[in-house]
């Protein structure tokens, strides 16, 4: 059986040779499908079972098994409502791959998937939240076909995105990546200056989101001139908001996006850029890297924080939210335990 490595696409730039012409139902919309092979099974099965009942009725009334005539109606009725559940399995099967597609736009991937005949499942990130890319052909019918899974991970909070089954899966990633430096480019001067305050007061934020009431916020802060502490930590005490509300809310609130680091896959090599107490301080983590620096995930942003992080890394940082608990687990995973592993590995004295 035939295996191929994950292969890693450079994003090319919206003009080069790398970004032909979309093909899809819009101009520079991109629809993919699972490769038409993956319908030979259910065809074959569709098949097999018709004929099979075929030679099953023929055997019948040429046995003499069954009485003929009188009979033989029923065995043309019950050979062709088999026939008939045989065609309806291939359709239905035909259908799933027909109406499951991932449409590429100018700003989004969106992933649309049947659940059931009457039931479709949907989802989508934005292409400027794109940060890796890979494709991975197995199999002898896959490679024989050119077919293979891509996968694109992703800064929002899904994590990954899995394509499967897709035609020349490389230049389908080479479409996919020009798109998304595409989108990347537009993006660039609409994010500097970024905001250095939030937009709107946390607790604010969560009242105009329906997450509590006006009531709930005011007893909130009533007890947080007490006791000093953190409004989201308070509301989370008190089971009002969940560890996810906050995320979404801080989110909302500093305008950047949200990161759910339980679905998504760290890129270890990025770690080297901030180092273990400059993330346990700042209870940050690196993620992956950006087109000109790398991405960080940081629990409680503010203006300050940020700024402070950013003069102190030597490449530029773009950020997202995640719960400071999977921070604190990815702090421990990639600093202590690396180093751990590493003094494990060292001869002794």
């Amino acid at each position: 059986m035939a295996q191929f490595d994950y292969d890693q696409i450079p994003n090319p730039s919206p003009g080069s040779a790398a970004a032909p012409a979309s093909r899809g139902i819009l101009e520079n919309h991109l629809v993919f499908r699972r490769h038409p092979v993956n319908l030979l099974a259910p065809g074959f099965i569709a098949l097999f079972m018709v004929v099979l009942v075929i030679i099953f009725a023929i055997f019948l009334s040429a046995s003499g098994l069954v009485p003929l005539p009188d009979y033989l109606p029923y065995v043309f009725l019950f050979s062709g409502v088999l026939i008939i559940l045989a065609i309806t399995y291939f359709f239905m099967q035909w259908a799933f791959w027909y109406l499951d597609i991932w449409v590429v736009t100018e700003e989004k991937l969106i992933d649309s998937q049947l659940v059931a005949l009457f039931s479709r499942r949907r989802s989508e990130i934005a292409l400027r939240q794109v940060q890796d890319m890979r494709y991975h052909i197995s199999g002898t019918l896959a490679t024989l076909f050119r077919f293979g899974d891509i996968i694109i991970q992703s800064a929002a909070k899904e994590g990954l995105f899995r394509l499967i089954a897709i035609s020349q899966p490389r230049e389908a990633v080479n479409r996919i990546a020009a798109l998304v430096a595409q989108a990347s480019k537009l993006r660039l001067p609409q994010e500097e200056p970024r905001p250095s305050r939030p937009t709107t007061l946390l607790g604010e934020h969560l009242v105009r989101a329906g997450v509590i009431s006006t009531s709930e916020l005011a007893n909130a802060l009533s007890e947080q001139s007490l006791s000093g502490q953190r409004l989201g930590d308070m509301l989370i005490a008190k089971g009002l908001i969940s560890k996810s509300d906050l995320v979404t809310a801080l989110s909302g609130q500093y305008r950047i996006p949200e990161i759910d680091l339980s679905r998504y896959e760290i890129d270890s090599s990025v770690t080297k850029y901030i180092s273990y107490e400059g993330a346990k301080k700042h209870n940050i983590i690196p993620v992956s890297r950006t087109n000109n620096g790398i991405l960080v995930a940081i629990s409680d942003p503010s203006g300050t924080k940020m700024g402070e992080i950013r003069d102190e890394c030597e490449v530029p940082v773009d950020f997202v939210v995640a719960d400071e608990d999977y921070i604190r687990e990815a702090i421990h995973g990639h600093y202590l335990a690396e180093s751990d592993e590493s003094n494990l590995l060292a001869p002794s004295g």
